[in-house]
């Protein structure tokens, strides 16, 4: 396993109370991480080109547009940035439209400490993080790594196509 003992995270929501939450736990159960906060994109993207981070927690609902319309934004700019969605939809859809706009883990705001933790430390090792409402759905994930059959699909790592092809 990795040592994760140092690591910057940059914590983006609206809500000023539930960052400053969680930046509270994470410093609590990891005393050698630093926390930055974002509570508009613009902050995020200013940010990140100024001080990169090893992974941004990036809200659902950010900056009231999709979050997939966000990802690919952030994408664009910043290729290599691990990025984690956080939210409280366990809406299949919403976690594959977000894996596939190239999020690098997605996580349920009603998770414990202890998992949120776990799914950082698998994203920062450099996996994909999906929550079990993914995979405890029947219908299949169908993946195909070809840029006309589908734009977002093209932006998919290995690694994230080798999940979904897991997961189906």
């Amino acid at each position: 396993m990795e040592n994760f003992a140092e690591i910057t995270a940059l914590i983006a929501d609206r809500a000023t109370l539930f960052r400053h939450g969680l930046v509270g736990l994470l410093k609590e159960h990891r005393p050698g991480w630093s926390c930055a906060e974002a509570s508009v994109l613009d902050e995020v993207r200013a940010h990140l080109s100024v001080e990169p981070v090893d992974l941004v927690l990036l809200d659902l609902q950010f900056a009231g547009a999709p979050a997939a319309v966000d990802l690919r934004r952030l994408r664009e700019l910043f290729p290599a940035q691990k990025i984690m969605v956080f939210a409280d939809s366990d809406d299949r859809a919403t976690i594959l439209d977000c894996l596939a706009a190239g999020a690098n883990g997605y996580i349920l705001k009603s998770t414990t400490m202890n998992q949120l933790l776990r799914a950082m430390e698998i994203v920062l090792s450099g996996g994909v993080f999906a929550p079990a409402a993914l995979t405890g759905v029947p219908q299949p994930v169908n993946v195909v790594r070809e840029p006309e059959a589908s734009p977002l699909l093209a932006h998919l790592t290995d690694r994230q196509i080798e999940v979904f092809r897991l997961l189906s």
